[in-house]
C-alpha cells in the first residue's frame, strides 16, 4: 500500500508500461473485454453459418456413402468376372498427358 501511494505520487514506477498496480489492473481488464468481445462476435460467426455447415457436413457424409457405394460395387463386378485384378480396389486408372499436365482419370 505504501508502494501504491509513493507510485501514484510520481515517485517511481511499479514496471515500465504502468506506474502503480492500479494501472496494472485496469489494462488487464481491458484487455479481458476486448477478448470477450472478440470471443462473442466469433460465438456469432460460427452460429448464423451452423445451418450451412450442418448441411455441407450432410452432402460429405453423402458422397462418402456413394463413393463406398461405389467401391462395393465395383468390387462385385470384379467378383463376378472370376476375381480379375482387384489392386486398386475396383478402381482402374489411366494417366494422359495433356500437353504439360499429367491428367489422371479413374475408371
Amino acid at each position: 500500500v505504501r508502494n501504491e501511494d509513493k507510485w501514484s505520487a510520481g515517485q517511481g514506477h511499479l514496471l515500465p508500461n504502468f506506474r502503480t498496480y492500479a494501472d496494472l489492473y485496469k489494462d488487464k481488464e481491458a484487455r479481458q473485454k476486448s477478448l470477450k468481445e472478440q470471443l462473442m462476435k466469433q460465438k456469432a460467426a460460427i452460429s448464423s453459418n451452423e445451418p450451412e455447415a450442418m448441411e455441407q457436413r450432410k452432402l460429405f457424409a453423402s458422397l462418402a456413402s456413394l463413393m463406398a457405394a461405389k467401391v462395393n460395387s465395383k468390387a462385385a463386378k470384379i467378383d463376378g468376372e472370376g476375381g480379375a485384378d482387384r489392386g486398386g480396389q475396383g478402381f482402374s486408372s489411366e494417366q494422359f498427358d495433356m500437353g504439360s499436365a499429367k491428367v489422371m482419370r479413374l475408371g
